[in-house]
């Protein structure tokens, strides 16, 4: 460089590598960014395969979870008749039984009432169908 001459500014690099293509931080975002979209749309289709399958699993063990309290109050009912000698057909009532039942008055899971009925007949639920 001659005297009065300025040196030009280096020109700053540009967005693309020599080659023309993107550098190579753009092409690990953009191949992080594509497996995570990826990954995230296996998950979703598993999970739409899946949630069919768990719904009726739901309301199997909800009712499953009625017939043993069902079980449970039936149990109660004939231990509250044995122990105060009582004959089938008596009717029962709720106060009665709650002395017997160890974990507390059942209620049904899928909300419905239990109905205790008379001793010798079993308990009902009135969501539930009867066993």
């Amino acid at each position: 460089m001659g005297a009065g001459e300025y040196a030009t500014p280096v020109e700053s690099r540009s967005d693309r590598d020599c080659d023309g293509s993107p550098p190579q931080s753009a092409r690990n975002t953009s191949r992080t960014i594509l497996l995570y979209g990826v990954l995230l749309g296996f998950l979703l289709l598993a999970f739409a395969m899946l949630l069919p399958c768990m719904v009726p699993a739901r309301s199997t063990a909800r009712a499953n979870a009625c017939r043993n309290n069902l079980r449970l109050i039936d149990g109660a009912k004939e231990k509250w008749a044995l122990e105060n000698k009582i004959e089938d057909g008596a009717p029962v009532s709720k106060p009665e039984l709650a002395k017997y039942m160890q974990s507390g008055w059942p209620s049904c899971p899928a909300g419905g009432s239990y109905i205790l009925g008379v001793i010798g007949a079993p308990a009902e639920c009135s969501f539930h169908d009867k066993r």
